[in-house]
Parts: structure tokens; sequence; C-alpha cells
């Protein structure tokens, strides 16, 4: 959409980004004015029409109502018939393995901060420091470090962790890579996920991902998890037959009992409008956040969608995309 700024405020900002020291000007000077954008006002829905915005350095100093003439910068854009909102965030991304290719199309479609859940530090740093000299054009990036799953994980390349020493273990050296949260899996057992959330404590770091499978929603919740992704383990709460479902996972050897289609179905079966209305109350009062992906789950659907296939953007993923 050609008459449309996709957070281009924010993608301003990330070029402008190496400028940190910029000195203190009056409100009528500005390293970047916009003028005659409309705003969008995410927070009311209304449109703010007719703006300039003043930017200085990283920040927004003023929002103007008309294009002030005797504003001055050094760098103007015409936003006119135009509109702005503010950067969007990827909270959940795979990112790292493709990032030199991936970043410029994330900042173009308004994305300036992503969430990483599988980083790979090396390249994650690789990535800050390429940004920080101004080769590469990104977004701002929040990563893990590798998934933290059972002895038998789900995805190569996974810290794998069997039981409490390994938990300390991997913890310290994702520590010392300098990771910004921690991110655990699901076939973890309930003794490495307890003793992950109390070394997440004790360092004051947040962990998050899925609920492994030998963990209530509630347990995660009760252990400040400050995430869940994809809604794992809501429905399984959610169901009038939670107490046997809940012992079933812990006696079952399956590392995927919980992703069967048998089961899903139980779930569905079994659901409590009542249980999940108690569920959503006790979330609300917590520090837990909820992560659907529920573009994840739609691409899964469709994947093989001949309206997903034939879609002429898929020219502009890389090659692994279109083979999963």
């Amino acid at each position: 959409m050609k008459n449309v700024f996709i957070s281009l405020l924010s993608a301003l900002l990330l070029l402008t980004s190496c400028n940190r020291d910029s000195p203190n000007r009056t409100s009528l000077t500005h390293d970047i004015i916009i003028t005659d954008v409309n705003i969008i006002d995410v927070a009311s829905g209304d449109i703010l029409a007719d703006r300039t915005v003043g930017i200085n350095g990283e920040r927004i100093l003023k929002i103007y109502k008309s294009n002030d003439k005797s504003l001055t910068s050094s760098i103007t854009v015409n936003g006119k018939n135009k509109f702005l909102i503010p950067g969007l965030w990827d909270m959940h991304i795979h990112y790292y393995w493709n990032y030199k290719d991936s970043a410029p199309y994330l900042v173009a479609n308004g994305i300036v901060g992503v969430r990483e859940m599988f980083g790979k530090m090396d390249a994650v740093v690789e990535m800050k420091s390429l940004m920080d000299n101004g080769s590469l054009l990104g977004p701002e990036i929040f990563s893990s470090g590798a998934i933290i799953d059972g002895p038998e994980p789900v995805w190569p390349g996974s810290d794998k962790v069997a039981n409490a020493e390994d938990a300390n273990r991997v913890v310290k050296e994702q520590l010392a890579q300098g990771v910004d949260f921690l991110k655990v899996y699901s076939r973890l057992s309930r003794e490495s996920y307890l003793t992950i959330a109390r070394l997440a404590e004790q360092n004051k770091i947040n962990f998050a991902g899925h609920i492994p499978q030998k963990v209530t929603f509630w347990e995660a919740i009760a252990n400040n998890q400050k995430s869940i992704e994809h809604n794992t383990g809501i429905l399984e709460a959610a169901s009038f037959k939670a107490d046997s479902i809940y012992e079933y996972y812990q006696n079952t050897t399956a590392s995927n009992a919980s992703w069967r289609a048998e089961m899903f179905h139980l779930l569905a079966d079994t659901y409590s409008e009542k249980r999940m209305d108690s569920l959503i109350s006790v979330l609300s009062s917590s520090n837990t956040w909820l992560c659907p992906t529920m573009v994840v789950m739609r691409g899964m659907a469709y994947n093989r969608d001949s309206t997903m296939v034939n879609d002429a953007r898929q020219d502009n993923l890389p090659g692994y995309i279109s083979r999963l």
C-alpha cells in the first residue's frame, strides 16, 4: 500500500540510532521532521490528521497540529496522504538462522523489535554489532539462548536437561552467554522445570516458552513463567477431566502425549467454560502473559493450500521455508 507509512517513524529512528550524542535543541529544531502525516492513535482508533512529527536523536520530541513553517531539520519527510503507526514487535520469532536476509523485510513491514525464541548467541551478538555500525538495518532484538528441553529434545540444537544438576549447568552457561531470558520446552521433567524457575528467580532473569507436559498451567503461573507460547496447557487446565489428564501426563512415558490428535479431541470434548473463566481470572492477576502465535497455527493449517503456495510474497522467503 504505497500511501501508507508502516511504522516509518520507528524505521527512521533505527536509521539514525547511531546518532546518540545529539545535543539538546529547542523545540523548533529537529534532526527529522515528518510533515502533514496522518497519525493512527492505536489506543483510541482515532486518526490525527495532518500532523507534523519532530524527532531528535532517538526520541519523538513533539507532535505539531500543523506544518509550522518555522521548523527546521536535517531531514524532512513529506507525509502527505500517508499514515503513521507506532513500531511493531514480533513477540515470537525464530530469526537468527537467516537474519541478514530477513532483517530489512521486518523493518519494511513495521517490525522494529523482535523476541527471538531460539537464539544462537554468537549470531545475535554479530547481528547487533552489524546494526550498531550501520552495516545492517534490522529490528531491536531480545533473545533467549538455545531451547532448554528434556534429554530427548524436540528440536536439534536444544540444550538437554535430564535433572536438576543439568538444569543448574545449562542455566549457568546461558547466563554467561548473555541471554535476555531462558526458553523452556515441552519435554522437561517437573524437577528440571522447577529448578529452572528457581534459578531464574535467583538470577533475576525471566523464563518463558512452552509449559512442559509434566507441569500444570497453574504451576507455571505460580512459578512466574513470564509468557506461555502457543497457549500450551490451557485446554488441559480448562477440562473438567483436568485431574485425570494431568495424572496421565505424569505417568506416561510418551514424550508427545499432549500433541496427539486423540488428546486434542478429548480436550475439546471436555472443555469447561466455568474452569476457563476461573483460569482467566487467575491469569489476569498474575505476571504471566499469553503469546498465542495464531499466525503459526494458520501457517500449519494452510501450508499446502493453493492461496498460500501461490502467494507471490513467497518469492521473498528463504528457500527452506517453502520446503516445510
